[in-house]
């Protein structure tokens, strides 16, 4: 068949990318003698929907035998260079989520040995790819030296469509990063206005998950429930498995919990459909995001299934920010679980320190830069503290949705009896804030059940003179808060059987990321593999040490009772900090708060 040029159709010549010309690649071919301008015609290409992305010039010292297209499938065993916008970026890759399917189109042949012409069918590609520029090239079988400037002409394969059920905040990014990626996207919600900034997006719209579904093989669910997801894929008018094509990719990437995506594996196998592949995999990471494609994700699920739909997951999450979580279905939603206990923990600790130091009188902006440049940051309060200084705008995350997280871990403590001795604090102070109609703002908006009581509880007087002495309460509030709430969360994550390791890098590049976190979390992984997290471990010399953090943090328990500032967090870790300290001695590292979770 002849091959399209660069900008689709079959002109005579080809369209050469700039940036080739520039590093002054050649633009002619050659095969079995021939050479020119003119675009080859490749009998050994299977007639499918391509065009000529790139025609590269390279330079391989090893080269695939000539062969059958099984033996070419691992073209994807690379080390290479990407190039991005003009700009290079050094990477090493193998053939996964960057390149998710790399090969010769079924039934064809590598090109004979008297040719240095190679045709590669490059899919699920992220179109911000320019070119690739390899140093070597490995063979699954057999290799043969070639020689020098061999060409290359990489295809890329008409993308596949993808359906999108759920167009909210996070779905409508998602959905829209995919149709700037080059998708054909069809997309469904219940909210009309939704559908047509959806359309003018560049989106095809349905009128029912069924609709959406119809006659693709990958499906994106994005609702905000358990509930919603059972409605639109299973036991809702026109859901979407009535649809659903045989052997269909499905990714669930709402926030649920473990137990019901299980459960939803196993209707999927009842119904008669075990040829879904479900995949559990919940994302992080926020709206901005969402729409850039640099999502972080979690995900559990079958190798077939990884197999078939890991491309998709990599077009919306970050390179460095794929988690493929060992355990299956149900894996992946205990990964955000697990991250989602600091993510609680710390939106609430931004308000409580925050509105600590409102009720201590310092100026909030000074604190918000004071706090961000020390050791008692976190991701969330430099996150949240700037719309606290502009009324609660713009909201970028409702209490409602939060609070929603910390019902399925708490819910799931109580299911395996695991404590939840931070969350469920925070989740009450959540109530706290529905209840005086606060569920649909922003949760920056925290800090007034922190503060609306400032000037109305009578006379009451400090300790503290000057503004070091508080702001050194704040820091030392906040390093409690951030202490236990690492401790919980690995604990939890340790209980559900997740991968310690991967649950620590996933949180401190990820919204529950903070310095406490990254000093502490190591030495609380080592006790586990090493079974001493019960009897705890001694602090090293000069280390930090929980005695230390339990006394600055009890002052600013006293001075908030003094000046009657609830600290609805910081009085429960210290309880939890004394209860540790009680169980091993006071001569313990502050890591070792976590034998409380044992």
């Amino acid at each position: 068949m002849g091959i399209p040029s660069h900008g689709g159709g079959t002109g005579s010549h080809h369209n050469w990318p700039p940036d080739l010309e520039k590093r002054g690649s050649q633009k002619t071919w050659s095969r079995a003698g021939e050479r020119g301008t003119a675009r080859p015609q490749w009998p050994v290409c299977a007639p499918v929907e391509s065009r000529v992305e790139y025609y590269l010039s390279l330079d391989f010292t090893r080269w695939p035998a000539p062969g059958t297209a099984s033996e070419c499938a691992g073209l994807p065993t690379m080390v290479g260079r990407r190039v991005r916008g003009g700009q290079e970026t050094k990477k090493n890759r193998g053939g996964g989520a960057e390149f998710p399917s790399l090969s010769v189109p079924a039934g064809s042949t590598t090109p004979r040995a008297q040719t240095n012409n190679v045709l590669l069918v490059l899919a699920g590609n992220k179109s911000a790819l320019q070119a690739i520029e390899l140093s070597s090239l490995a063979s699954t079988r057999r290799s043969t030296t070639r020689p020098h400037n061999t060409n290359i002409f990489i295809m890329a394969e008409a993308k596949a469509p993808v359906a999108f059920i759920g167009l909210g905040a996070m779905g409508f990014g998602m959905a829209t990063n995919l149709i700037k990626q080059g998708y054909a996207v069809t997309g469904f919600d219940v909210w009309q206005p939704t559908l047509e900034r959806f359309k003018e997006a560049g989106g095809q719209t349905a009128s029912s998950p069924a609709e959406t579904v119809d006659g693709k093989d990958f499906v994106v669910c994005m609702v905000a429930t358990p509930q919603q997801a059972q409605s639109v894929l299973i036991d809702g008018e026109n859901a979407a498995l009535t649809k659903l094509t045989k052997g269909a990719a499905v990714l669930l990437c709402s926030t649920v919990p473990c137990e019901y995506v299980q459960s939803l594996q196993k209707q999927l196998v009842d119904l008669g459909r075990d040829d879904v592949l479900l995949i559990d995999s919940p994302v992080s990471g926020g709206v901005a995001r969402a729409a850039d494609g640099t999502l972080s994700i979690m995900a559990g699920a079958s190798d077939a299934a990884f197999d078939k739909a890991r491309w998709l997951l990599a077009e919306m999450a970050d390179s460095n920010k794929l988690y493929i979580v060992q355990g299956g279905i149900g894996a992946g939603s205990n990964m955000k679980m697990v991250h989602q206990v600091l993510a609680a923990v710390q939106i609430l600790s931004a308000s409580e320190a925050m509105g600590f130091a409102a009720q201590l009188g310092l100026d909030l902006a000074k604190t918000k830069d004071a706090v961000n440049t020390s050791d008692a940051w976190s991701w969330m309060f430099e996150h949240r503290t700037p719309r606290m200084l502009t009324e609660y705008k713009p909201i970028a995350s409702a209490i409602n949705i939060i609070m929603k997280d910390t019902s399925i871990i708490t819910a799931e403590g109580r299911r395996s009896a695991f404590p939840t001795l931070l969350t469920s604090t925070a989740e009450q102070v959540y109530f706290s804030g529905l209840g005086r109609g606060f569920g649909p703002d922003d949760d920056s908006s925290l800090i007034r059940l922190y503060t609306e009581g400032k000037g109305k509880v009578g006379p009451v007087k400090g300790l503290a003179a000057s503004d070091d002495a508080k702001l050194a309460l704040v820091l030392d509030l906040l390093r409690g808060i951030l202490l236990c709430s690492a401790a919980e969360s690995l604990a939890f994550a340790n209980a559900v059987g997740l991968d310690l390791e991967q649950v620590h890098d996933l949180c401190i590049n990820a919204a529950g990321g903070s310095r406490l976190l990254e000093k502490v979390g190591p030495e609380i992984i080592k006790a586990f593999k090493e079974g001493s997290v019960k009897s705890g471990w001694a602090a090293a010399k000069g280390g930090l040490g929980l005695k230390e953090v339990g006394e600055k943090l009890q002052a600013a328990v006293d001075e908030a009772q003094r000046i009657k500032a609830p600290l609805f967090l910081g009085n429960q870790v210290l309880s939890v900090i004394r209860l540790a300290l009680r169980q091993n001695g006071e001569g313990v590292a502050a890591g070792a708060v976590v034998s409380v979770w044992q």
